[in-house]
């Protein structure tokens, strides 16, 4: 019985100072799923690092491309970031669709991101990882002035409509004044 309340105890104990250690570190995308982009087109997007890890501190994470390394390609110097604690740091990178890339194609981009202990630090480090998965959806490229034209024709509509009332309205008057001037 006491060696059960013992190796309990000790349990307990260990939980309680790995718990401490546990970092509470965040990844975010503000892009949404899915990326739509067009064959040939470049894009400059960024994650979000955030840190809220508790008693550790500051950190330093890396940044790693799992999947989709074809049409990723990191455009800082290095892809380890320092993130002050409560905090937050960018990743920068770009996303290149293929030129020859089908209509409908579509490629995942799948990021780790693990904090790293610190070398100088001294103390024990814990690595703890967090990821993002993004999916690159290939659309066809947007036609150029297409929004113009757009807004054109609802103008155009808009004035035809306008044209229309106004006539209905002095048709609406002509008919009431000609009744008034029979009828005397």
């Amino acid at each position: 019985m006491k060696n059960k309340i013992l190796v309990t105890t000790a349990i307990l104990l260990a939980l309680t100072l790995v718990s401490s250690f546990v970092s509470a570190f965040g990844v975010s995308y503000i892009w949404g799923s899915p990326l739509e982009m067009y064959p040939g087109q470049s894009r400059d997007i960024y994650i979000t690092l955030q840190n809220r890890a508790g008693e550790i501190g500051d950190v330093n994470a890396r940044v790693d491309v799992l999947e989709g390394q074809e049409i990723v390609e990191f455009t800082d110097a290095s892809n380890i970031y320092f993130v002050p604690y409560n905090g937050a740091a960018r990743a920068n990178f770009t996303v290149s669709v293929p030129k020859n890339a089908e209509i409908g194609d579509g490629y995942w981009v799948k990021l780790s991101v693990t904090t790293v202990a610190d070398g100088d630090s001294g103390g024990m480090g814990f690595a703890t990882g967090s990821g993002q998965k993004i999916y690159v959806q290939v659309v066809p490229e947007p036609v150029e002035g297409g929004e113009e034209l757009a807004q054109e024709s609802t103008g155009f509509l808009g004035l035809l409509v306008f044209i229309l009332i106004a006539i209905v309205i002095v048709a609406v008057v002509l008919i009431i004044v000609v009744k008034k001037k029979l009828r005397k």
